[in-house]
């Protein structure tokens, strides 16, 4: 019988350690702009935010103050509500992609000027009024002051912004016509002077 005998090394032993990696994950880059900063509008006025993304296509959100000045839809399309100024921060990323990137927008709101006209027909005898944005359009269903040689009345316009008032009963002479709108939460007051003479 033959016996083999071979040497082994002892055996090596290491202690337990570790080590602590630092790993930095960064977002992408990603801006946003718009085609106007400064919106001026009137009550009832409507804007459409353009804003342009990079990278392109990326979801774009709108975010209000608490004034209720002017609201925005999903599409970023703005209604004017109310008389006053507001901020509207208009927003990208901040999605666990992209890093977040935002721009704002000033919108002002005024209320929309008025303009009262006086015209006198003879044939009729009737002082007719007037009452319009300063765009044109007829307001309807509203009071306008008027008053005519010291007397005061009120009319209210037709669906074309107009109204007649009868001066079939004053004395033949020369008077002074004064008319006035007080305005309302969305229109300007406004007033005008004329002279018409009976006859």
């Amino acid at each position: 019988m033959k016996f083999i005998s071979k040497k082994f090394r002892p055996l090596k032993y290491y202690a337990i350690g570790n080590k602590t990696i630092s790993v930095t994950v960064s977002l992408k880059d990603a801006s946003v702009s718009v085609e106007s900063e400064i919106l001026d509008l009137n009550i009832g006025d409507t804007f459409t935010i353009i804003a342009t993304t990079v990278p392109d296509d990326l979801d774009v959100t709108y975010v209000l103050d608490d004034s209720g000045v002017v609201i925005v839809d999903n599409s970023g399309v703005v209604t004017a509500l109310k008389e006053g100024i507001t901020s509207i921060v208009v927003k990208v990323g901040g999605d666990g992609i992209y890093a977040e990137n935002s721009t704002t927008v000033t919108a002002t709101v005024n209320k929309v000027d008025t303009l009262v006209t006086l015209s006198y027909n003879a044939s009729a005898k009737e002082v007719v009024v007037g009452l319009y944005s300063i765009d044109g359009l007829g307001l309807s269903s509203t009071p306008v002051s008027v008053n005519i040689g010291g007397m005061n009345y009120i009319v209210k316009t037709n669906s074309h912004g107009m109204a007649s008032l009868s001066v079939a009963n004053l004395t033949p002479s020369s008077y002074v016509v004064f008319a006035s709108y007080v305005g309302n939460n969305r229109f300007n007051p406004t007033n005008t002077t004329d002279e018409i003479i009976i006859q």
